[in-house]
């Protein structure tokens, strides 16, 4: 797995000077870098895992990401298209990891199942 995973992070954002094509060129590559990276994660065994310091929920979890979302955390508030964009699939995607949470990870974080389900239930465009 070693010689397909990602060594270094790089910004997504365009360099200065840099033509709009070897930016998409660099942006797609790193799209597809993540997301063969977060596919093998699903194939590590558990001493794998161990030593990297990740969970079997959290590989799961690491491999439902899209290829594009490259920034976990949370966003920045911008206006225009692209950001709107970005936060509709950000409340999808974690709409879809509260689907899957089981009712004693929900008592964890304070959720009741109900909860849980009416959030899950609402679409992407959906506040």
């Amino acid at each position: 797995m070693s010689d397909i995973m990602i060594t270094r992070f790089t910004s997504v954002r365009p360099y200065a000077g840099r033509s709009g094509a070897l930016d998409m060129v660099a942006t797609l590559r790193l799209m597809l870098r993540a997301y063969q990276t977060r596919k093998e994660l699903l194939r590590l065994t558990p001493r794998e895992r161990a030593d990297i310091g990740i969970s079997a929920a959290a590989a799961v979890a690491e491999a439902a990401r899209l290829p594009w979302d490259a920034t976990p955390g949370p966003r920045r508030t911008g206006r225009g298209v692209w950001p709107m964009i970005q936060r509709a699939l950000e409340r999808a995607r974690t709409r879809r990891l509260i689907a899957r949470l089981s009712p004693r990870d929900l008592r964890d974080i304070g959720v009741s199942p109900s909860e849980a389900r009416d959030e899950s239930g609402k679409y992407f465009w959906q506040r």
